[in-house]
């Protein structure tokens, strides 16, 4: 009977927060304290909306997935796949160097026009791409059955998410409000 309160507990590894402690040392600035990115991102381009949110993070070697609520992350799901794979999924399925499958994806992307080469580049990519949005997918399903409440929008951002054409797969994937972050849609300059 006694009411409960749920904690987001967030960590880092050691070794990651003594590279940002070396970093910001060798740019001669003190460290007074470091944020997990999410929140961070929360701040930049999300405004305290009433439904809930999916931030979805696109690194390079993972990409993660958080459902932000009023401002406050509810939840936050690791998917083992990022642009990284896109890569190495490019560059083992047309027998090309890592480097080059990498400068290809970035030309085509998924975009597949009329060109065999540029349809073989997203075919190639979008294997790891469809798992990425199904393993979202999942853990949207299950946030709206646990919690009764439907999500309102999907964020991408991260490096994964500038890849060309990957905004229009999320759209059709999703079939709710999807767009890019936009680091710089809070931000307030003078006229002048």
């Amino acid at each position: 009977s006694k009411p409960k309160t749920q904690v987001l507990l967030v960590a880092i590894h050691k070794e990651a927060l003594g590279k940002y402690n070396t970093i910001v040392e060798k740019a001669g600035l003190i460290p007074h304290f470091f944020e997990i990115e999410i929140f961070s991102t929360i701040r930049s381009f999300l405004s305290r909306t009433i439904a809930p949110v999916i931030v979805l993070d696109i690194g390079s070697g993972t990409s993660k997935l958080y459902i932000v609520e009023f401002g406050v992350v509810r939840v936050s799901h690791t998917i083992n796949k990022g642009a990284q794979d896109m890569t190495f999924s490019l560059s083992r399925s047309t027998g090309i160097s890592v480097a080059k499958a990498e400068e290809v994806k970035r030309e085509y992307g998924l975009v597949s026009d009329a060109s065999p080469k540029a349809q073989g580049v997203s075919e190639s990519l979008l294997f790891t791409v469809e798992y990425i949005f199904s393993e979202a997918r999942r853990a949207i399903l299950k946030y709206e059955k646990q919690s009764g409440r439907n999500i309102s929008k999907v964020v991408l951002t991260g490096g994964g998410s500038v890849t060309r054409g990957i905004l229009e797969i999320a759209k059709k994937h999703f079939e709710i409000e999807t767009v890019l972050a936009d680091p710089f849609s809070n931000t307030q300059t003078p006229a002048f």
